[in-house]
């Protein structure tokens, strides 16, 4: 069995499970991605994921796989950057810095239900203006958390990193694929194309 349910519109979590052989069917969660009071970012990941999974279950028999992924600079979530100024912004907080990508990530088959979160932890080293200024005009950062991504242009950014590198693109291939496995009867395996 290589056919499983896609439970989001990223086309880097598309991708990244395309790259392992996996048959998609996409389906796309309608819910409410707002912050509730009180709730810190590993919270908010994780229940966003898991509504994601919910919203869609009724629409696929497939194992379904949901993800929701912030970037954290201290108690600061970089959300998608609004405009040019606001990708600057972020990328000059980021600058010289540590901060943390986390993914809540939600997989279900029939009536079990994995929910965890990854987190790994980049440092970014002291960026020129230039460098940031040529950056922004590449509008990468265009639909990006915390307004960057590990495999374009702002990747030679970081120094190093810490934890699941596919967790920084967008789904942590490692934890989702063990939880397939989990909840899935014939422990479920994806099939690499040549």
């Amino acid at each position: 069995m290589n056919q499983i349910a896609l439970a989001s519109t990223s086309p880097r979590r598309r991708s990244l499970l395309e790259s392992l052989g996996f048959e998609l069917t996409l389906l796309k969660p309608d819910i409410d991605e707002s912050e509730k009071p009180g709730e810190n970012p590993e919270e908010l990941v994780l229940r966003l994921a898991r509504e994601k999974v919910q919203a869609v279950a009724s629409q696929t028999k497939l194992p379904l796989i949901a993800a929701d992924t912030l970037v954290v600079l201290g108690d600061e979530i970089l959300g998608k950057p609004d405009n040019a100024e606001h990708a600057y912004e972020m990328i000059e907080k980021l600058s010289g810095r540590s901060h943390d990508v986390l993914s809540g990530f939600a997989v279900a088959y029939q009536d079990k239900l994995i929910n965890k979160v990854v987190k790994s932890t980049l440092v970014f080293r002291k960026l020129f203006k230039h460098e940031i200024e040529d950056y922004v005009k590449t509008r990468e950062w265009e639909g990006k958390s915390g307004a960057c991504t590990l495999q374009g242009a702002s990747g030679p950014f970081v120094d190093h990193m810490t934890g699941s590198f596919t967790n920084v693109l967008g789904l942590p291939l490692t934890e989702v694929l063990e939880a397939l496995r989990l909840v899935t009867p014939t422990g479920f395996e994806p099939v690499f194309t040549a």
